[in-house]
């Protein structure tokens, strides 16, 4: 059986900060911008509930920013690790399928994508279906077209996407594992002998 690594790509491998504080949420109660913080309150009304308006998805999927993506520190020494021990390298984003020339030349750009690696994109005509839904059909979709038994090894940085993968491998949040996978950062200094 072949390890497959299955990658998502924005914070997961792009960092995509510079983009993130496009995507300005809004009470959905009061209509009032709320803040950025996680689990944000707003300020007007105390609701909890919030959407994110289309125009800042519009804006934060921009493909001339998505170019500017940094990779994320460590994670493309992780997958060349994985590729080195026989992994297949599979990418799968909520990205919309029309940003594949961007997401494809920005992959093969920093290094990620080889031959043989698979880039598996979110289809045109699933827009508003939830990332946790719309990438467990693309990966069942895939796992029957390819004929693949596994083991399955996730790499996310979505909690509703974690929690899918959940049922089929092991799952790995991102950007945090990056480091302490890193083959590169451990430590590999030799253990002293104790007398026990």
């Amino acid at each position: 059986m072949t390890p497959v690594a299955i990658i998502d790509i924005d914070t997961t491998i792009a960092n995509n900060d510079h983009r993130a504080v496009l995507l300005k949420r809004v009470c959905a109660g009061c209509k009032m911008p709320m803040g950025g913080e996680h689990r944000p309150v707003c300020k007007n009304c105390g609701g909890e509930k919030h959407h994110t308006p289309q125009g800042a998805w519009d804006q934060f999927l921009q493909p001339e920013l998505m170019a500017l993506d940094e990779p994320q520190p460590h994670s493309l020494d992780v997958i060349n690790a994985m590729r080195e021990h026989g992994f297949t390298i599979t990418y799968m984003t909520g990205r919309n399928s029309k940003h594949r020339p961007v997401t494809d030349a920005w992959l093969v750009k920093h290094g990620y994508k080889q031959d043989g690696d698979f880039l598996i994109m979110r289809p045109m005509k699933d827009t508003g279906k939830p990332a946790s839904q719309m990438k467990e059909e693309m990966f069942l979709d895939y796992v029957h077209h390819e004929e693949l038994k596994g083991p399955f090894f996730f790499f996310e940085d979505d909690r509703y996407v974690l929690g899918t993968w959940q049922k089929y491998g092991m799952v790995f949040v991102c950007p945090q594992a990056w480091e302490t996978m890193n083959p590169s950062v451990l430590d590999r200094a030799v253990e002293p002998a104790w007398n026990r």
